[in-house]
C-alpha cells in the first residue's frame, strides 16, 4: 500500500498550484483530486498546464474524479444521467488525456443522485452503458474506472449506500465486457452508514481498487475519531491490496505521511 493526499479537500483557502506545492512541502509525494475544471471538457492547454504543474511539484497523481457535476450544491456525479450523457463521454476524454499525461491509473466515476422522475432502472442501465465504455476506453492506458458508495447522511439522493450496492452494479458492467471496473472503499462513508470498515474489506476486498480513510464521526484525519485502523489495514493487507492509500479528510493540512504509515503499519498515530 502507498500514501496519496487528497488536494480538493486539504489545504482548504489556498488555490490548487498551491496545494500542489503545500502537499509537496507537507512530505506528500502523491495526490488525488476530484475535478479540478468547471468545465466538463477544458481547452487542452489547460490540461497540459495542471499536468506541469503536478510534475513541477514533484508529485505524482493516484486518482482523478471524473465530472461530478456542481459538487457544491449537491451533486454526486452524472453517470446515471440522461441529460448528461454528451457531457460525460467529453468529460471522460478529458480526463483521460490527463491520466495519461499524469501516470494517473484510477478514475473515479461518481453514480449521480436520483432524479425526480426518471425510473431507476433507466438510470442503472444507463450507468452500466456509461461504466462498460469507460472502462473500456480505460483500460487503453491501462487504467481502472472504479465507483464509490456514500453514505446516506450526507448525500440522501445518492443510491448507491453500501458496497453491496455497488459490487452489484460492478458485476453487471463485467457481464457486459468491461473487467477494468472496481469499488471505492471509502471509510468514512463506511462508518456514517454503520458498517465496520475492516469487515467490509473482509467481504469485498477482491473489488478494492482505491481506499480512501478519513475517521468518523467528523471526516477527520485519521485517529481522531472512532475507527480502527490498524484493523482496516490488517484487512487490507489480508486481500493483497498494494495500491493507494487516500486521505481524504479535514485538516489534513495538520497531518504528517508518517502519521498515517504508522496506522497503516498497525501502530497509533501522533507523536
Amino acid at each position: 500500500m502507498h500514501l496519496s493526499l487528497n488536494v480538493s479537500i486539504s489545504h482548504i483557502g489556498l488555490t490548487l498550484v498551491e496545494r500542489l506545492r503545500s502537499a509537496a512541502s507537507a512530505g506528500f509525494d502523491v495526490v488525488e483530486m476530484w475535478w479540478p475544471f468547471e468545465q466538463p471538457d477544458p481547452p487542452r492547454e489547460e490540461l497540459a498546464s495542471l499536468a506541469s504543474e503536478i510534475r513541477s511539484a514533484g508529485l505524482k497523481l493516484a486518482l482523478l474524479n471524473l465530472d461530478g457535476g456542481d459538487l457544491g450544491s449537491g451533486e454526486r456525479g452524472i453517470l446515471s444521467h440522461p441529460h448528461a450523457a454528451e457531457r460525460f463521454r467529453a468529460n471522460l476524454q478529458s480526463a483521460l488525456w490527463l491520466a495519461e499525461e499524469t501516470g494517473c491509473r484510477v478514475l473515479n466515476a461518481l453514480y449521480g443522485n436520483r432524479l425526480p422522475g426518471l425510473d431507476q432502472e433507466v438510470a442503472g442501465a444507463l450507468a452500466v452503458r456509461h461504466l462498460t465504455a469507460a472502462s473500456q476506453a480505460a483500460s487503453d492506458i491501462g487504467a481502472e474506472i472504479v465507483v464509490e458508495a456514500l453514505n446516506s447522511g450526507d448525500c440522501p439522493a445518492y443510491p448507491l449506500n453500501t458496497p453491496q450496492a455497488v459490487v452489484e452494479l460492478i458485476e453487471e458492467v463485467r457481464s457486459a465486457g468491461a473487467v477494468e471496473v472496481g469499488y471505492l472503499c471509502d471509510v468514512y462513508h463506511l462508518a456514517r452508514m454503520g458498517i465496520e470498515p475492516a469487515v467490509a474489506v473482509r467481504d469485498f476486498g477482491a473489488y478494492v481498487g482505491h481506499v480512501q480513510v478519513a475517521d468518523f464521526p467528523g471526516r477527520g484525519i485519521p485517529g481522531s475519531g472512532t475507527i480502527r485502523f490498524p484493523e482496516l489495514f490488517a484487512a487490507l493487507r489480508a486481500t493483497g491490496y498494494a495500491g493507494y492509500v487516500g486521505v481524504e479528510c479535514h485538516g489534513a493540512d495538520k497531518i504528517k505521511p508518517r502519521d498515517v504509515i504508522r496506522l497503516m503499519a498497525g501502530g497509533a498515530a501522533g507523536g
